[in-house]
């Protein structure tokens, strides 16, 4: 309600993606575990019937059998599309099931070549904003913020990350026998002073930029939350948790 102005969309209304407004990012692909394989085709990632639809297939390759199963890397708007402010909402069926993790997320600008880097100083770290990531759960969206202290520590070879470690609330529907097959509305609302994570109109989650959460300082910077106000990129994931002992639960069989 407190918006009437719509500035960008995707109702992914043709039979391709529309690459005026995503871009094929290779940009995180390092994160993916060394027994996924990264492809570009319409096995993972296609477009039809009103619906962008990523996947994470099983893979076996006689000639290299590391690889157990292949994923797209992400998409991203990082050439296309940087925002600051406003209220975004995809309407999307997420699959909450053991082993797998899709996301929904945001870097700021200072993250990578973007189209909007040059009118945002140069703090020496980037930021994440998760507003949702299914961490293998059934029945649970969690959120998050972070920091990337990069200047200095990629330097040195080793970035420094803190997140968010105050009380947080993540949501988790009541009904989720059938959840895997139904569609929801994932809102995000962010202004000068918060950012809001939302599911089908029920705020569950404000991050309030008043409170600098990992009480880190940097020298010269005025103020340290200053980058969840610059403007940034958009985000979607669809990977799997195929060897990452400290998160649960097995992968997938289907």
């Amino acid at each position: 309600a407190n918006y009437s102005k719509l500035v960008w969309s995707d109702e992914f209304d043709g039979d391709t993606l529309d690459e005026n407004k995503w871009v094929k990012d290779m940009h995180y692909a390092a994160s993916k575990p060394k027994d996924q394989l990264v492809i570009w085709d319409e096995r993972v990632l296609s477009v039809s019937d009103g619906l962008a639809k990523l996947r994470t297939i099983h893979y076996f390759d006689p000639y290299d059998p590391s690889p157990n199963f292949a994923c797209f890397s992400n998409l991203s708007t990082t050439k296309t599309m940087n925002w600051r402010y406003g209220y975004m909402e995809m309407c999307a069926r997420v699959p909450y099931k053991k082993g797998c993790w899709p996301s929904w997320w945001t870097c700021s600008v200072t993250a990578a070549r973007c189209i909007s880097q040059d009118i945002v100083p140069d703090y020496s770290y980037m930021v994440e904003v998760d507003m949702f990531e299914i961490f293998g759960s059934v029945d649970t969206a969690t959120p998050n913020i972070h920091k990337w202290y990069t200047t200095e520590a990629q330097n040195a070879g080793s970035p420094v990350h803190t997140q968010y470690s105050l009380p947080k609330t993540s949501y988790t529907f009541d009904e989720y026998e059938n959840l895997v097959n139904e569609y929801h509305v994932y809102g995000f609302d962010w202004t000068p002073d918060y950012m809001a994570m939302i599911v089908d109109g029920e705020e569950y989650m404000r991050f309030d930029f008043s409170v600098n959460f990992d009480n880190v300082v940097l020298e010269g910077q005025d103020d340290p939350m200053q980058d969840f106000r610059n403007p940034m990129f958009l985000i979607l994931g669809n990977s799997i948790y195929s060897r990452y002992s400290d998160f649960p639960g097995d992968p997938p069989t289907e």
